[in-house]
């Protein structure tokens, strides 16, 4: 079974509200039968159980050499406990015993490099009139 959840970033997630809009969340799918899982933020592939997200947000390449060392370690620091807090939450999504308290996933709302990806894991997903859908197993 695909199960499906919403994770809250940016500056709603420091602010400990929901997301307002989509770029304020990411959605994590995942077979809870096989525990391989997929992130996506707007509908474009971030990561998956291949390449974490921490391994996916090379830290370094985000933050600006022209930063002094002690601020250059302060933000590279906060970011990237951030970046490991939302690692922590897909992690204990996938790897949650009770995994009804997770949506099943019906609608899958992403882009074709997403959509390609669970075809390619086998996950049970069809095309019927330009909307792609998992069938129920």
């Amino acid at each position: 079974m695909i199960r499906t959840t919403t994770i809250t970033i940016g500056k709603a997630r420091e602010e400990g509200r929901q997301s307002s809009h989509d770029g304020e969340c990411m959605t994590l799918y995942w077979n809870q039968d096989t525990t391989e899982w997929l992130l996506t933020v707007q509908g474009m592939f971030v990561a998956s159980h291949y390449m974490d997200y921490i391994e996916a947000c090379d830290v370094d390449a985000e933050l600006s050499s022209a930063l002094s060392d002690d601020a250059y370690n302060a933000a590279y620091n906060k970011m990237y406990a951030g970046i490991c807090e939302i690692q922590d939450e897909i992690d204990l999504c996938v790897n949650d015993d009770w995994q009804d308290r997770y949506e099943v996933a019906n609608a899958i709302n992403e882009g074709n490099q997403t959509i390609e990806i669970m075809q390619e894991w086998g996950w049970p997903v069809h095309e019927h009139d330009g909307s792609w859908f998992v069938d129920e197993i």
